[in-house]
């Protein structure tokens, strides 16, 4: 029980910002930016719109998800160039040529996303560990 009091102390010693005089709920420790991440994990899939709308292709059919470690800054139009370069390699798929198809990126809701959003942009608006 003396380790966990120990513990307990050296966390409550840390650096605070705010002062005693001010509320409870601006007290917080500082953010340690140096400790913070700059790549982040991605989810990449292929959603074929067909006759009976979107579909995923799976993976023996030259789809199937892909997980990437990219850097917060990497933008959405850099995701797709990976995507094209993951599913159509060559300019080519099962499904045919890449100029046969028009290409979008879109969130797990089916969102459509702007193409100059950036991973960390997007890792802020959803809270999820993975996109």
């Amino acid at each position: 029980c003396k380790i966990g009091a120990r513990k307990m102390k050296s966390k409550t010693r840390g650096s605070v910002s705010g002062t005693p005089d001010e509320p409870q709920s601006t007290m917080a420790r500082q953010k340690n930016m140096a400790a913070e991440k700059t790549s982040r994990k991605v989810e990449i899939g292929w959603l074929h719109f067909g006759s009976n709308g979107y579909s995923q292709v799976r993976t023996n059919s030259g789809g199937g998800t892909r997980h990437a470690t990219l850097a917060k800054t990497t933008t959405v139009a850099q995701i797709m160039e990976l995507g094209k370069e993951l599913f159509f390699p060559d300019g080519r798929s099962t499904k045919g040529p890449a100029e046969d198809f028009t290409f979008g990126i879109c969130d797990f809701k089916k969102n459509t996303i702007p193409l100059d959003s950036t991973i960390g942009q997007m890792y802020e608006q959803t809270k999820l560990k993975l996109l």
